[in-house]
């Protein structure tokens, strides 16, 4: 799960959020971690869980920011420095400059594995791309379509026993990309070959 949060979050939702880490989910946080409620009372239950650390806003305009094995990922949003650690927590990412942490990872009570990334951003660049996949790799989320083309967009869809990809053309010239995918409940990797796309195009596929 991938859970994008501001400094308030329902105490239901907090809760939801803990029995699915408790029950061994994965989880991806950013860019904060929710300190009260949705009527703004104090509520850090998802904070505590998480071993309470401290985060604070990086006060400088931009940072170098360095996430896994990606470097020099482009800063045009905030980010947030962890000043201390939680017990158990392995630092993943950090600000080049400073050398302060922005992204870290904790296995959690019931086995769950949560990364905290205090980092937000407009994407823009490959590096924001190459940070998501590591990031959600780093949890074990196996891929499902892999594209060679970064501006063609895809979406897997499978019910039952059968399954389609949607190849999107956004673009107002040509794409074409080799893609490749692995729909839910079949074994192996489905070559689709070279996909060609008109402009302002998607293809539907079924495979």
């Amino acid at each position: 799960m991938v859970l994008v949060c501001s400094s308030s979050l329902a105490r239901a939702k907090q809760e939801r959020v803990i029995r699915f880490l408790k029950t061994g989910g994965r989880l991806l946080i950013a860019p904060v971690l929710p300190v009260v409620d949705e009527n703004f009372q104090p509520c850090t239950l998802l904070r505590d869980l998480l071993g309470a650390p401290a985060i604070e806003r990086n006060p400088n305009a931009f940072a170098r920011i360095t996430i896994l094995d990606v470097v020099n990922v482009l800063d045009n949003g905030e980010n947030y420095f962890t000043q201390r650690l939680p017990a158990g927590a392995q630092a993943i990412g950090k600000d080049e400059v400073t050398g302060r942490i922005l992204a870290w990872e904790l296995t959690t009570e019931g086995g769950g594995r949560a990364i905290f990334l205090g980092f937000r951003w407009l994407h823009a660049m490959r590096e924001h791309s190459r940070m998501l996949e590591r990031l959600m790799a780093r949890l074990g989320l196996e891929r499902r379509v892999e594209c060679s083309n970064p501006n063609l967009w895809t979406s897997l869809r499978t019910a039952g026993g059968r399954s389609a990809l949607f190849v999107m053309n956004l673009f107002t010239s040509p794409q074409e990309a080799e893609i490749r995918c692995r729909p839910a409940g079949r074994s192996g990797v489905q070559d689709l070959g070279r996909q060609m796309l008109e402009p302002m195009r998607v293809k539907y596929l079924e495979i």
